[in-house]
């Protein structure tokens, strides 16, 4: 990204019999932010984190716990599972 900027102030003082002296301050000021690619990602992540379409998870049946089981299932499935006592990853006995 290019930037730019300017600064100008210009001083007019004036002075007579009747006047001892009048400045007038005139101050000018632009600033330019020039992008010379609109459609690149100003933030590029290098790395990004991959999402799996699929989540092993260890699954307690509901009213059995003690028959747990590991599986896989796809992503929009995990928030049910999680919700009745299913934990992230393989179960430990397994």
């Amino acid at each position: 990204m290019e930037q730019s900027q300017d600064s100008k102030q210009d001083e007019q003082c004036v002075s007579g019999d009747d006047t001892i002296i009048s400045c007038n301050n005139i101050a000018a000021q632009s600033q330019s932010n020039d992008d010379p690619d609109p459609d690149t990602d100003p933030n590029p992540d290098p790395n990004p984190i991959p999402i799996p379409d699929e989540l092993t998870l260890c699954h307690m049946p509901p009213g059995n716990p003690e028959n747990s089981q590991t599986i896989t299932v796809p992503i929009s499935a995990v928030p049910a599972h999680l919700a009745h006592g299913d934990t992230i990853g393989p179960c430990p006995d397994s």
